[in-house]
C-alpha cells in the first residue's frame, strides 16, 4: 500500500472489515459525519492510488481466507445435490453423524437430539432418543446453481412478429389524423 497516505491506508483497512466505505471514512478518523462520510468514501475510492491499493488488499484477503468462487460453486452443489438418504443405514435406522458422508453432513444446517426419559427423579431412566436433522435450503441452493449456469434467467424474451419501427409509424399516424 504505498504512495497512500496515513489515512488512506487506514480506510482501506477499515474498508475490508465490512466494504463499508462511508464506515471506514469514520473509522479511519476522516469524519464523524455520516452525511459527509458518504461524500468522502466517494471521493476515496476513485482516486488511482486508492482504487489499486483497495483491489490489491481485497485480492489479498481473499486469498488469506482460501474463499475461491470454486469452493463456494462446490458448497453450493453440496446443498443442491444433498440426498437425505445418506443418513440413514440400509435398515431404515439413522446413522450417527460421524458415519454419515463428509459431504452430506457438510449440507446439514443443524442436528438436534431430543433424549427421551420415564420415571420420577429417583426411578428415572433413558428409553432412547429423537435425532432431528435439518437439512439447508436445498430449493435455494439448487436455484444460485441453476443462476450460476444460466438455466434460469430474469429476462423476459418477447419476441415479436411484427417490425417495430413500422408499428410505431402507423400508431403516429393514427394519432395525428385523429
Amino acid at each position: 500500500m504505498s504512495q497512500l497516505t496515513p489515512k488512506q491506508r487506514q480506510f482501506i483497512e477499515e474498508y475490508l472489515i465490512d466494504k463499508n466505505g462511508s464506515a471506514a471514512v469514520i473509522r479511519a478518523g476522516f469524519t464523524q459525519k455520516p452525511s459527509s462520510a458518504k461524500t468522502i468514501a466517494a471521493r476515496l475510492l476513485t482516486k488511482e492510488n486508492v482504487k489499486t491499493a483497495l483491489a490489491q488488499a481485497l485480492q489479498e484477503q481473499q486469498a488469506n481466507t482460501k474463499i475461491t468462487a470454486e469452493r463456494i460453486l462446490e458448497e453450493i452443489g453440496r446443498v443442491a445435490l444433498s440426498d437425505l438418504s445418506q443418513a440413514y443405514n440400509d435398515d431404515g435406522t439413522m446413522k450417527k453423524v460421524q458415519d454419515m458422508p463428509k459431504d452430506f453432513v457438510r449440507a446439514l444446517a443443524s442436528v438436534e437430539v431430543d433424549e427421551i426419559w420415564s420415571g420420577g427423579s429417583s426411578e428415572r431412566r433413558q428409553l432412547g432418543n429423537t435425532t432431528k436433522l435439518k437439512v439447508l435450503d436445498k430449493v435455494r441452493a439448487l436455484e444460485l446453481y441453476a443462476k450460476h449456469f444460466k438455466l434460469l434467467t430474469d429476462v423476459m424474451q418477447l419476441n415479436l412478429v411484427d417490425n417495430i419501427a413500422e408499428r410505431l409509424k402507423a400508431a403516429r399516424l393514427k394519432r395525428a389524423n385523429g
